[in-house]
């Protein structure tokens, strides 16, 4: 369509169409991690925890702990996050920046193309 042209649409969608809102759980990290505890140990603990919440679609994790996790971390977090619910929790961690320089890292280095 040029200059001077009028568009019109029509969009018509079903009466009884419903959406759904995502269930966010929050859940602040504080501190550093000990030299022996890892994202997996941190991804364990809060899968233990999500276990006794039953209305949960999302967990978000916040706060300053984050900004000590690298990438590895916070991926395995993630992960065991979801997967020890039986995936029905999606995880969601910060783009801190350790977590960019890690995919900077993982970008350079060749391994996603």
């Amino acid at each position: 369509h040029g200059p001077g042209c009028e568009t019109q649409g029509t969009l018509v969608l079903p009466t009884n169409l419903k959406t759904k809102t995502p269930r966010v759980y929050g859940v602040r990290l504080v501190g550093e991690l000990e030299r022996w505890v890892d994202g997996y140990d941190v991804g364990m603990a809060a899968a233990r925890l999500l276990q006794s919440v039953d209305d949960v679609d999302v967990v978000e994790f916040h706060g300053p702990g984050c900004e000590t996790l690298g990438l590895g971390d916070a991926t395995a977090l993630c992960f065991v996050a979801s997967a020890k619910t039986k995936d029905r929790v999606a995880a969601l961690f910060p783009p801190t920046e350790r977590v960019l320089r890690g995919w900077a890292n993982v970008e350079n280095d060749g391994l996603m193309e």
